[in-house]
């Protein structure tokens, strides 16, 4: 779904420029975001082949990118997607791309347990935030 490199640029000039406009630093955005400064400095010099979903989505959430504005400048949705949920692509991918049919299966059975991870994870994180 496009060019690897091209797609990481365009998420490192967005997530670098959200955070110069917001007058940020690195460690603050980290330190908001939950993830390691390294992290964002990979991201922001596109230097991460294969981009944490969930992190992803705490530092553009930090900087207040919509998600599926990230989601497209890192390739992982068409300009022209319909797709609600990040790993909806992922899913179609598999389908389209793996044809084994026992593949397709576990590797949908495997986005499924991480979703559900995922989304108790960030679940548990709006409860303390909550009570914070």
């Amino acid at each position: 779904m496009g060019d690897a490199p091209a797609a990481l640029e365009a998420f490192a000039k967005l997530v670098r420029d959200a955070r110069r406009l917001q007058d940020i630093s690195q460690d603050e955005l980290a330190e908001r975001s939950g993830v390691g400064r390294s992290t964002v400095l990979r991201y922001e010099k596109g230097l991460t082949s294969m981009p944490d979903a969930a992190q992803v989505i705490a530092v553009v959430d930090v900087l207040g990118i919509p998600r599926e504005e990230a989601f497209r400048a890192l390739g992982w949705l068409s300009p022209d997607s319909g797709y609600e949920r990040p790993l909806d692509y992922l899913r179609d991918q598999v389908l389209s791309d793996v044809k084994d049919r026992r593949e397709q299966l576990r590797l949908l059975r495997r986005i499924d347990e991480r979703e559900r991870e995922w989304l108790d994870e960030l679940q548990d994180d709006i409860r303390r935030a909550k009570g914070a």
